[in-house]
């Protein structure tokens, strides 16, 4: 049997414009993936040619933004047939927030948690011309169970 690669679902990154933008949610799914251009699509590797890899959470969000940021008219604008799903893609200052939840809480982050990501600052660019870095806090609560398919009396 063939897979349809081209029938996912479309994914919706959660977007952080300005410091206090942030989301707090269900995790759905966590995964990990490798890193790729947004200009080129090509996956981002390391000196050695081993592909840069980043942690994706799928967050059924239940307070946060709605929509998607156009950035050209500065504001939240709707996303037809939202569902309210966001994906965190965690590399760089949010993949530190999460070790550092993780490392303060003493558990893993699993579905069924509810996840706080926040944008609370920017760093000091790198190199000239280079947008600085994001700086975010998290913080996550122990998982409860998720409903199943399998389990017909699951909640």
């Amino acid at each position: 049997m063939s897979e349809d690669f081209f029938a996912g679902e479309p994914r919706i990154g959660a977007q952080f414009p300005t410091i206090g933008t942030k989301y707090t949610g269900t995790v759905l799914e966590i995964t990990s993936e490798e890193q790729t251009s947004l200009t080129t699509g090509d996956t981002i590797t390391w000196d050695d040619g081993t592909p840069k890899m980043q942690v994706v959470i799928k967050l059924q969000v239940t307070d946060g933004p709605t929509g998607k940021y156009n950035k050209d008219a500065g504001k939240w604008e709707p996303v037809e047939d939202d569902e309210g799903v966001r994906y965190l893609f965690a590399k760089g200052g949010l993949f530190t927030a999460m070790k550092n939840a993780r490392r303060e809480i003493g558990f893993a982050l699993e579905p069924g948690a509810t996840l706080t990501v926040e944008h609370t600052a920017v760093g000091k660019a790198s190199q000239v011309g280079w947008n600085a870095p994001k700086k975010f806090t998290a913080t996550y609560g122990k998982p409860v169970a998720l409903p199943s398919d399998e389990d017909p009396f699951a909640l």
